[in-house]
């Protein structure tokens, strides 16, 4: 089956020396029942289930789940896949304790209602990996982002949800 040149593309972003130094520290911080929100070709969730984590994935149904799920299917892992827009009530029928959301965020056009989910899903101690929490709107190289216009930082530590002082993608939740 082929795939479009999105696909090929994310897995080369992915190899290149930061990415995977980047992603190995994300799978170091990672424990637990994972969530990875927008997981894109599941290269992240995989090495998760290589850890032996609990991981659900979830992306918009498309060429990066459909590259996904056969990806793990031939890998032989039990990762959990779901669609991020059609199955919301499945995705936040439990807590985890990593949620993971890399380069997702400022796709998503009203952040407030995701970042709230994740808050509130992530059990006390948890952590939530994110990236793009200071994303400046579209530009040339990015059209599709949305600007990140709100106080992020406040707007998660009203859920007890604290920026580490380790890293500036990691938040933990404080019981």
């Amino acid at each position: 089956m082929p795939f479009p040149y999105d696909v090929f593309s994310l897995a080369y972003w992915h190899m290149s020396r930061g990415q995977r130094k980047f992603r190995k520290r994300i799978v170091k911080e990672s424990f637990g029942d994972v969530l990875d929100y927008g997981g894109g070709i599941g290269d992240l969730s995989l090495k998760m289930a290589r850890k032996n984590l609990n991981v659900t994935y979830t992306e918009v149904n498309g060429e990066n789940m459909e590259f996904a799920s056969a990806f793990f299917k031939k890998m032989g892992y039990n990762i959990e896949v779901l669609d991020v827009e059609k199955e919301q009530e499945k995705i936040w029928v439990k807590k985890y304790d990593t949620i993971v959301c890399i380069d997702v965020i400022e796709h998503i056009p009203h952040p407030e209602a995701v970042l709230k989910k994740m808050a509130e899903h992530l059990r006390d101690n948890g952590r939530l990996i994110i990236t793009a929490l200071d994303c400046i709107g579209p530009t040339d190289d990015a059209p599709m982002h949305f600007k990140i216009d709100f106080n992020v930082e406040k707007f998660l530590n009203s859920f007890k949800v604290f920026k580490s002082n380790t890293y500036n993608w990691l938040w933990v939740k404080q019981n």
